[in-house]
């Protein structure tokens, strides 16, 4: 939900093209080696998402930025919390991503 609720909130900022997809077997959407290779810079709720990545797509994962927001799986989609933090987090990596 957090990906989704991500996704929904930036597809219509013209800064960025935005897609999400899960690690999880269940997800939706999997992660594959198709979406990582459109992605410019993956953006991952956790840690053990980037260690997943590295794993089951290690040539995508050297040739790919891979930023961690450090979002707990606690939320709903589009719950205001999760919405708040989403957006402090990613402004935060967004501007410090872009001022190097």
């Amino acid at each position: 939900m957090r990906s989704r609720t991500a996704e929904e909130m930036y597809k219509n900022d013209q800064r960025f093209e935005v897609a999400s997809a899960g690690t999880a077997w269940f997800a939706e959407t999997r992660i594959d080696e198709q979406n990582l290779s459109w992605a410019d810079t993956i953006v991952v709720m956790e840690q053990h998402h980037r260690k997943t990545i590295r794993k089951e797509f290690p040539r995508i994962a050297k040739e790919k930025k891979i930023l961690v927001l450090d979002i707990p799986d606690i939320y709903q989609f589009m719950d205001r919390t999760l919405m708040r933090d989403l957006k402090a987090k990613f402004e935060e990596l967004y501007a410090r991503e872009t001022s190097r």
